[in-house]
């Protein structure tokens, strides 16, 4: 499973409210340069090494945004899988 928030901008406003309720920072510019790491990471890596693969919309319901299952990728939200897919094979 991967959780996925669709800007930087949003993770960083997701560990400050974590920070108020007594959760552990992580630095700004950590954030900033994990960001597109870790989507890049998820669509060039791990996507194809994993049996089974959901990824969802942390924003707000998390609704599901791709499934893989049978080496079969299932979009059920094509807006988000290709802000997604900005990142496959991004520096």
């Amino acid at each position: 499973m991967y959780l996925y928030l669709p800007s930087v901008e949003l993770s960083i406003q997701r560990v400050a409210e974590r920070v108020k309720h007594g959760g552990h920072n992580i630095k700004t510019a950590d954030i900033e340069r994990r960001y597109s790491r870790s989507i890049g990471n998820l669509m060039n890596e791990y996507i194809d090494i994993v049996d089974n693969l959901t990824c969802l919309d942390n924003q707000n319901d998390s609704d599901i945004i791709f499934s893989k299952s049978n080496n079969e990728i299932i979009v059920y939200n094509q807006i988000s899988y290709d802000d997604i897919l900005r990142y496959k094979n991004a520096g």
